[in-house]
């Protein structure tokens, strides 16, 4: 689990990435689906492919709710 302020974590599964230029749009299946949106650069530092089970982690401050 990844150390940090943010209290608001869980358990997720990358079900597929969208490499968009120098950014990557992660598609997270988990308790709660997401899409989180990192460099192209965190994406390959970090390993990440589609079926990698992560950890999803961020501060309620950097959540932004876009209409379905």
């Amino acid at each position: 689990v990844e150390e940090g302020s943010a209290r608001n974590r869980w358990a997720a599964t990358i079900a597929g990435i969208d490499r968009r230029g120098d950014r990557a749009r992660l598609v997270l299946e988990g308790a709660l689906p997401l899409v989180a949106e990192i460099t192209a650069s965190a994406l390959t530092e970090l390993g990440l492919v589609p079926g990698a089970p992560v950890w999803a982690v961020v501060k309620a401050t950097e959540i932004s709710v876009l209409p379905g």
